[in-house]
């Protein structure tokens, strides 16, 4: 067994608590439920940092003309922070630690972004007029002509037996 300290924000701590009252269990139980069901549900240690959705508290925000704004650090996060005590079977540990260490967090950073991530629910936030990231993206806007993959193909491979012509 390992314990973990994990630093929650009253969003996540509150969404926590409901989960647990509904299975009718202990929030450190149900954070550690969660936790051990995240990192044993992911099979891929070796395939990078994926399966951490970006917490709420790190979304970056849009301002009024659509353009991206500025992006949030931890130090901007507002308070109050609840400490929760986490403990956790040694191979989930193991697990989380390993995937920490490869992204470069801490293993309760990393816990605690999983937290951030499995019990955010985006209903509950207003999102600017097209910031809400479920929405679909507008589809670009290409000023060139496009052309049959037919017309192109032939100009494609000249230009590539030309580039294989040089590097020879």
């Amino acid at each position: 067994m390992a314990t973990f300290t994990l630093r929650l924000d009253e969003y996540t701590l509150q969404k926590l608590t409901e989960a647990a009252r509904k299975a009718e269990v202990t929030p450190e139980r149900m954070a550690a439920l969660t936790l051990e069901a995240w990192i044993l549900a992911d099979d891929g240690l070796d395939r990078g940092p994926v399966g951490v959705g970006e917490p709420a508290r790190a979304w970056t925000g849009v301002t009024k003309d659509g353009g991206p704004g500025q992006r949030t650090t931890p130090e901007d996060h507002e308070g109050p922070f609840v400490d929760l005590d986490v403990a956790l079977d040694a191979l989930s540990a193991a697990r989380i630690t390993a995937r920490a260490k490869m992204m470069g967090v801490t293993p309760e950073e990393l816990a605690t972004l999983a937290l951030d991530s499995q019990f955010f629910d985006y209903d509950d936030f207003e999102w600017p007029e097209g910031g809400d990231p479920r929405t679909a993206v507008a589809e670009p806007i290409i000023e060139e002509e496009l052309r049959d993959w037919e017309d192109v193909r032939p100009e494609l491979e000249a230009y590539l037996e030309e580039k294989l012509k040089a590097r020879r």
